[in-house]
């Protein structure tokens, strides 16, 4: 075999390997596009909040237009490391778990803006007796 028919076989590997690396790519990227574009447009995550600066504040409408985004087309991969630190490594439970403590604080507000209500409904209907009957 002569070397020139070696350089074409092993171009043809590096061909091929770069092609199946580009497929996985935009699988990856049509799999993640929803719950990227999701998380980088609306979440407060500071990994999130820190791309907006290097990449613009909206990720892609279309999962197509990610492969040449943000500065030297480096958008999808800063912001899939990013996505991948905050749902794996808490930062997807934290927000969760703030946002129910949010909620439990909210329900508990309103609670007891209601039990104030029903207490002043009953001393008005008790003649202002603070809920006291006079009899």
């Amino acid at each position: 075999m002569s070397s020139s028919q070696n350089q074409n076989g092993q171009q043809n590997q590096n061909q091929q390997h770069e092609d199946e690396t580009l497929q996985e790519t935009l699988t990856e990227i049509r799999l993640s596009h929803t719950a990227m574009k999701a998380w980088y447009n609306t979440s407060a995550s500071p990994g999130a909040l820190t791309l907006h600066s290097r990449h613009g504040a909206k990720y892609p409408t279309f999962w197509r237009d990610v492969l040449n985004w943000g500065q030297d087309g480096q958008g999808w991969r800063d912001a899939r490391r990013a996505y991948l630190k905050w749902s794996e490594g808490g930062g997807k439970e934290e927000e969760e778990r703030t946002q129910g403590q949010r909620k439990q604080a909210e329900e508990e507000r309103e609670r007891k803006e209601l039990e104030e209500e029903q207490r002043a409904v009953l001393a008005a209907i008790n003649g202002g007796g603070g809920g006291t009957s006079s009899e």
